[in-house]
């Protein structure tokens, strides 16, 4: 809901990616980032993908108050998971892409790894052509 009209808020696509936007436009011109469903570890708001504004600028995971009074500055360059790590019960992981992917704790002090089960799928396996059987 629209903090400052109370209507739904809706997913729009802009030039920099997905973002919330008031129902209620062009009266109510509200707009936040899509938060990622994981809180900050540091001042507790929402983690938000930012895209940078240069041409096919990286990605890149960050508070949502960084434009806020607080200016929180915790950044991530992994796309952060609300899933917690098993070992040290850290509240999210991160994203880890590749030949293996995996989710791995945030904490870098911790080195816990999990298998991703949501992106990558099964592991690729050769296989050997099957004989053509030749006529008797």
């Amino acid at each position: 809901m629209c903090e400052k009209c109370g209507k739904p808020m809706v997913i729009r696509s802009g030039r920099y990616g997905e973002f919330l936007a008031c129902s209620g436009y062009p009266k109510c011109k509200n707009a936040r980032p899509v938060p990622l469903g994981v809180a900050c570890p540091k001042c507790g708001g929402d983690l938000v993908e930012i895209r940078s504004r240069k041409p096919g600028g990286r990605r890149f995971y960050g508070c949502a108050n960084y434009a806020a009074e607080q200016k929180c500055d915790f950044r991530l360059w992994a796309r952060p998971v609300p899933v917690p790590c098993p070992v040290c019960g850290t509240p999210f992981m991160t994203e880890r892409k590749g030949k293996s992917p995996a989710l791995v704790c945030a904490d870098k002090k911790c080195g816990g790894r999990r298998a991703n089960e949501a992106g990558g799928g099964e592991p690729r396996i050769a296989e050997a052509a099957a004989p053509t059987e030749s006529p008797s």
